[in-house]
């Protein structure tokens, strides 16, 4: 891929993520991809990665993509996503009942691309941060 092309993929991913389109989410990922996520877990192929993403976007709403940078490294087929999420926790989550609180979370997505899709997809972020601000962990202390 050139580096308009993972350009394109990735700000399609970023705006089908904030519009909740998980057809065109699903769209950027190769069948056999593999998602890695302190909140989704290890996710193998699309039929996993689309059951994770029903259940993050049926428990979250109202989300806000900012996205800082991309980061695109041509020669190796890979791209840096560096953007804040914000969303609205409106169901229950892998356990966790409804709070109705906005979080934000800083991350960063690592993506490896192979014939125009998504093989690979390792989330970076703060999980014990998002966890406070769901009011499940306490701060931490000095």
């Amino acid at each position: 891929m050139t580096h308009q092309e993972i350009r394109t993929l990735v700000e399609k991913f970023v705006r089908a993520w904030a519009a909740e389109d998980l057809d065109a989410l699903l769209a950027c990922y190769d069948e056999n991809a593999e998602l890695v996520s302190p909140l989704l877990h290890t996710q193998r192929g699309i039929e996993a990665i689309e059951r994770s993403h029903q259940d993050l976007f049926l428990a979250f709403s109202d989300v806000v993509a900012d996205v800082h940078d991309i980061v695109i490294d041509v020669e190796h087929q890979k791209a840096v996503l560096v953007f804040t999420i914000n969303a609205t926790q409106k169901a229950d989550f892998h356990g966790v009942a409804a709070t109705g609180r906005r979080v934000e979370t800083p991350s960063a997505f690592v993506f490896h691309f192979k014939n125009g899709r998504i093989v690979s997809d390792r989330r970076l972020y703060d999980y014990g941060g998002f966890l406070m601000q769901l009011g499940i962990l306490k701060t931490r202390g000095v």
